[in-house]
């Protein structure tokens, strides 16, 4: 079975919707496929519009971002609250601002300087 075949039809079995660049944007469920060559193939739900990927931060900033949300969860007493949320609300914040005043912005002055390091 060629490899386009055999996404085509794991396409078709997940119902996945895609992007028209092909990106992945969600599994309509958990499911298990088992191949013809009795290969097991496990597909996990993801929620809408969600990607996983993955950066590289100081660990200065990764403890930063835990100690705000271990804050955060005790002050609101709010279990539910995420890291992802966390840090997608930042970035957003950042391009948001970039897009705005693009020269003047946090963002832009940190791309333009010589020092490129956040502490």
């Amino acid at each position: 079975m060629s490899k386009k075949n055999f996404m085509s039809g794991l396409d078709s079995l997940l119902g996945e919707e895609k992007l028209k660049n092909n990106k992945e944007i969600r599994l309509e469920s958990n499911k298990t496929i088992k191949q013809a060559n009795n290969k097991t193939i496990s597909c996990v739900s993801n929620k809408v519009g969600k990607e996983k990927a993955t950066f590289n931060l100081s660990k200065q900033l990764l403890q930063d971002l835990e100690d705000t949300w271990i804050k955060i969860r005790k002050d609101r007493r709010d279990k539910k609250v995420s890291k992802t949320e966390i840090v997608e609300f930042a970035i957003q914040q950042l391009l948001t601002e970039f897009k705005i005043i693009k020269p003047e912005s946090k963002l832009y002055s940190f791309i333009a300087s010589n020092k490129r390091t956040i502490r």
